[in-house]
Formats: structure tokens, sequence, C-alpha cells
């Protein structure tokens, strides 16, 4: 099965291993019971990967489908021929795995190779594979970096500078997402139905946001201040995009990079900038991690933290903040 202990293995790691051996001994079992009585099994490791991932392509989101072409793109560089899932083990993730570090940056790979695991998952609840080989792969360690984000002094003068009128839902659209961390894409399709006034735990009546997030499908509500009602204008009779951008969205990219001019802010800022800027104002004005989590719509907690990494003035007031010791 191509499963060894090693003399470095730890005793959680040969227990994982002896627990791996073990289910795959029994789904074996089953599928040679099954021959013997002449039932069919769904175990095809001689299917084609690619035609399997293909059929997994058809029901992705456009805005995540694009990865899911490029990573099938290398998969068929790195392997030169047609690939079934019995060719697929650890040697050959590994291999693929170096791959694309020679000629992607390690966070592309590790996009990448997700997709890649993400369709041997798949392939192993459709019954297609005993197991997924994916499961033994180290993952690639990613170098942090630090990401631009916006002050309260940057977003103000972004405030205050002036921009043609066609493009103003533009500029609205990205304060907005500044102080309610929506997606691009979210905002490109909330409607004024989304907007709900409602009564969040006796504190009094506020508007809110109550949207399905479009890449986790997690329904976020979220409060939105004077600001952020102020930006979207005046609400209409009847159902409607709260802001209407008929742009693409690389001149959408454009017309942000030259108001970030305007202002005079030399960051690499981007849409999605104004929902990490929305993260950190929240964290340094007191917000717990978890409120940050549930107002971004994040399944998981480490989502989150990647936000709190960058707040070293929180740090500076937390460490300021602890009482002195007297008479030293």
């Amino acid at each position: 099965m191509g499963i060894y202990f090693e003399p470095s293995d730890t005793k959680t790691e040969r227990d994982d291993k002896q627990k791996l051996a073990e289910s795959i001994r029994a789904k074996r079992l089953i599928e040679f019971i099954n021959e013997e009585q002449g039932f069919p099994t769904r175990l095809n490791p001689q299917m084609s990967f690619v035609e399997y991932y293909n059929t997994l392509l058809v029901n992705k989101i456009p805005s995540t489908k694009i990865t899911w072409v490029y990573a099938l793109e290398y998969v068929k560089k790195y392997s030169k021929k047609e690939i079934c899932f019995a060719d697929i083990n650890k040697q050959w993730l590994d291999g693929f795995v170096s791959y694309l570090l020679k000629n992607v940056s390690p966070l592309s790979a590790s996009t990448y190779i997700a997709k890649i695991k993400c369709a041997l998952h798949e392939a192993e609840r459709d019954g297609i594979i005993p197991h997924n080989p994916s499961l033994r792969n180290n993952p690639i360690k990613i170098p942090e970096s630090v990401k631009d984000y916006l002050t309260i002094d940057e977003i103000q003068r972004i405030a205050d500078t002036p921009i043609r009128y066609k493009y103003q839902n533009i500029k609205n659209a990205f304060l907005f997402s500044c102080y309610t961390g929506l997606r691009f894409g979210d905002i490109l399709s909330l409607t004024w139905n989304q907007i709900k006034e409602i009564e969040f735990n006796g504190n009094g009546k506020t508007f809110a946001i109550h949207k399905m997030q479009s890449k986790t499908g997690v329904v976020n509500h979220i409060p939105l201040n004077e600001s952020a009602i102020k930006l979207m204008g005046i609400r209409p009779i009847k159902d409607a995009l709260v802001f209407n951008i008929d742009f693409a969205k690389m001149h959408i990219r454009v017309i942000l990079t030259r108001l970030l001019d305007a202002a005079k802010i030399n960051k690499k800022i981007t849409f999605h900038s104004a929902r990490r800027t929305y993260a950190t104002m929240l964290l340094a004005n007191g917000a717990n991690i978890m409120t940050v989590k549930e107002l971004l719509g994040h399944k998981d907690i480490n989502s989150t933290l990647v936000y709190a990494k960058v707040m070293d003035s929180s740090k500076n007031t937390a460490v300021n903040s602890l009482p002195l010791i007297s008479n030293i």
C-alpha cells in the first residue's frame, strides 16, 4: 500500500499510519468480497483524473473556477501524458509540488495543490479511489507577508478626493467595503432588499446587511454605521442594486488606482484591501477576534487571525495599559 513506518515517526504518526492501513485493508476486503459475490464495485483507479476533474469544474463559481483551471493546466504540463487515478500517489504529488515551486510562487503553488487535493478528496467520497493519497503529503510552507491596509486618515483622504461623477459609485463601493468588510463580488450583487432594519440585542434598531456570501455560502449579518448608510445613498421605491457598477473589473482596478494616486496614498491597495482595513479597524477599536470572525463571515478562526497579526499598534496599546509597579 506504500505505507511505511519510519524510524523518525512519532507514536501519533505511527498510529495514524496504522489506522490508514487498516482503513484501506477494510475497503479492499469489501471490494474483494463484492467481486466474489458478483456485486459491482465503484472503485475505478484507471479512470482519467482529468476527465473527473473537469466534471468538478462545472459547478464552480467563476471567481474560484479560474484557479481550478490553472491547477489542471499545471498537472497536464507536469504529467505530459494522460493521467489516471492509479498514477497519483505520494511520490507523484511530491514531484508535482516540486514542479510547481520551480514555476510559481509558494502561495500560488499552495493554491494549485489545494485544488488537486480537493479533487482527490471528492474522488474518495465518490468511491473512485479507496483513499486520498494527498493526506500523507506535507503542506507547502508559505513565507508570511505583510499586506497593506488603510488608516482612518487615509480613508478620509479618499473620501475628500473628487472623482468624475460616472465613477462615484466605484469610490462609494470601495469606502463601503472599508466599513462593512464585504468582498468586491458581494458588493456588486448587493441589493436594497438585503438591507434590513433590525434590533441588535435590545440596543435599538439599526440597518444591517443580510446576505449570503458568494465565496463561502455563509449568511452574514453586518450592522451598518452612519458612514456606511450615507455611502449607499437614497433607497429607491423598488428593489435594485445598491451600487450599480457597469464596468469591467480591469477598468475598476484602473479607476481605483487613479483615485489612490490622487489621494496621495503610496500603498499596494486593491479592493480586497478594504476588507482587510475593516478587520484591522475593528480590532484596533477593541472588537474581540470572535466578533470580527462573525462580521467577516469566516468559517475558520484561523482566517481571522491573519488580520490580527498586523495590529502592532494594538500590541503597544495593550502593553502600555498594564498597571505600573510603584516604588521601583
